[in-house]
């Protein structure tokens, strides 16, 4: 995916939808530290992500995810 930009509020479910290689497993593969971001930022109540990488405690209680 190129230039996705988007926000989800606290308590909500979001999901993203596309044709096959789109890029959606990759996006939340980074959102939660499975593969490092490829460009851009990614944060998490006010966290980076690439801070989450070192400290994967940090996404208890924040991210559900359902591949």
């Amino acid at each position: 995916m190129k230039g996705v930009s988007f926000g989800v509020k606290q308590g909500e479910c979001f999901a993203l939808l596309g044709v096959s290689g789109a890029g959606k497993s990759s996006t939340f593969n980074m959102i939660v530290g499975e593969e490092n971001l490829s460009g851009g930022m990614c944060t998490l109540d006010g966290v980076s992500v690439e801070d989450i990488y070192k400290r994967p405690e940090l996404l208890v209680g924040k991210v559900g995810y359902c591949p």
